[in-house]
């Protein structure tokens, strides 16, 4: 059985915090990078650090329907906040895509200002 395992970071402007969460995963043989429209150094820094990198840009904003906003009515009993004018992030989307860039079968999924501390080989061992 193969025991390596890829760690998958989806980032949009996170050019303070990446260096950080990429340089906790040292160890892991595949670091996969997923921009959502970046616009400052998130994408240079991750390359500059190994990681594969993959810009989507705003693939996963959405803009909800009229439908949307009755059925949330309906199943929450309340307005929401958001209207057919707002733009919003399907992060669950985002994130599921992001798994299937990945080599590994296993995934490690951490959000770019989390920082890992472990023992990689003991995390080895477990899978």
């Amino acid at each position: 059985m193969n025991e390596d395992f890829s760690a998958v970071l989806i980032a949009r402007n996170e050019e303070k915090t990446i260096k950080r969460a990429i340089d906790s995963l040292k160890g892991t043989n595949d670091i996969v990078v997923m921009s959502t429209g970046s616009t400052d150094e998130t994408v240079k820094i991750a390359e500059s650090l190994g990681a594969r990198v993959f810009e989507v840009g705003d693939r996963f904003i959405e803009t909800p329907t009229k439908n949307d906003i009755k059925l949330f009515e309906k199943r929450y009993g309340f307005k929401p906040s958001f209207t057919t004018e707002s733009r919003l992030f399907n992060y669950a989307a985002a994130r599921n895509y992001a798994m299937t860039l990945a080599k590994n079968d296993w995934c490690l999924q951490i959000d770019c200002d989390e920082v890992i501390e472990w023992d990689i080989n003991e995390v080895r061992k477990a899978i």
